[in-house]
Order: structure tokens, then sequence, then C-alpha cells
């Protein structure tokens, strides 16, 4: 009996080692190549710049070719989405965490200058100006803060993101 449990004994030694070796070669192994992290880092760019761009039109537009903008919207995002999907083999490491992060802050981000530009809007009325467009810069602006988180976010998915 001992002859046979050494025997066991040496072989599962050996199981063991090897389970080590492949788990260590696993945890170490990186399954999302440069490319997906860009890709990804691209798609969340372009995500905050549609969103940008869906804020300014729809807010200069204020209501007049709202249908045309926002069928222009959720077309850019569902061909972004799907580019996305095709192109990337995998998800990277920490993106998703950093997509919802950068993607909950531009939505937020998004809702403040909405109101912001309403107020100014409202700040016209009031003082007689009436319904013209605000000035550029305001809706350039709005876009800026409203993109710069996915923008952001997207630098850092593409460069490697949170390790």
């Amino acid at each position: 009996m001992n002859a046979t449990h050494s025997a066991n004994s040496g072989h599962d030694t050996d199981a063991a080692m090897d389970a080590r070796a492949a788990l260590e070669q696993a945890q170490g192994a990186n399954l999302s190549s440069d490319r997906d992290r860009r890709v990804h880092g691209f798609a969340l760019a372009g995500f905050g710049l549609v969103m940008a761009a869906f804020l300014a039109l729809s807010q200069y537009f204020d209501g007049r070719a709202g249908t045309i903008v926002l069928g222009f919207y959720v077309v850019a995002l569902f061909l972004l989405a799907a580019w996305q999907k095709r192109a990337a083999g995998t998800v990277p490491l920490g993106s998703r965490q950093l997509g919802w992060v950068g993607m909950g802050l531009s939505v937020l981000f998004m809702l403040a200058s909405i109101i912001w530009l309403n107020i100014r809007q409202g700040d016209n009325r009031a003082a007689g100006i009436g319904e013209q467009p605000d000035a550029w810069w305001a809706y350039a602006l709005a876009a800026v803060v409203t993109a710069l988180p996915l923008l952001v976010t997207g630098a850092l998915v593409a460069r490697g993101g949170r390790r």
C-alpha cells in the first residue's frame, strides 16, 4: 500500500505543480490586444462626440428639427455600438467599469448643460430678446463639457486603462 501511495503522491505533486503553473500563466495572460483597447477607446470617445453633437444640435434647433436630429443621434449610436462589437474580439480589462463611469459623468454633464442652456433661453425671453438661438460659444461649451468625460475615458482605455 505504501508503494502505491508513494507513486500516486509523486504524481499528485507533479499534477499540482502543473496546475499551479497553468494558473499563474492564465492569471498573467493578457486576453485583450492593443487593437481591442483602441477599438473600445475610440468607441467611448465616439459616444462622447455623438452625445455632444446631439446636445448642441438639438438645443440649437430647439424643436424645429428635433425628430431629424434625434433620428441621426439614434442611428449614430447604433452604428457606433455595432462597429465596436464587430471590431473588438474581447473587452479589455477595466474598460467596462471605466466606460460606465465616463458615460455616467457625460450624461450628468449633459443634463446640467441642458438646464444651463434652458435657463439662458429663459433669461433671453425675459430680457425681450425672444426665441432666437443662443450664442455659438454656449453650444460649444455645453458640447465640450458633455463630451469630455468620455473623451478622457476613451483615451485611458486606449492606452491600457486601469490594471
